[in-house]
């Protein structure tokens, strides 16, 4: 299934120990328990790695430092 291979995919970026991780709407296919679960471990390791994440999810969103938005091709800061 689709949540399936995004947590395959999540484990594999997270494998390496980089300090940068990009994602694309990483909660779109995931169900409400593995959606609680990506968050706890976001909260969990964004001490000591930076993520850039693409999302409409807005805990993802409140989880967050820092949030930008894009707006007529202009990047704005949300804060």
């Amino acid at each position: 299934s689709g949540g399936q291979r995004q947590k395959v995919v999540l484990a594999r970026a997270l494998y390496g120990d980089p300090a940068i991780v990009v994602l694309d709407e990483p909660t779109s296919a995931l169900d409400e328990e593995n959606k609680e679960f990506f968050y706890r471990l976001i909260s969990r390791l964004k001490e000591s790695k930076t993520f850039i994440i693409i999302t409409h999810d807005k805990e993802i969103i409140n989880l967050s430092c820092r949030n930008y938005f894009i707006k007529d091709g202009n990047l704005k800061n949300l804060q």
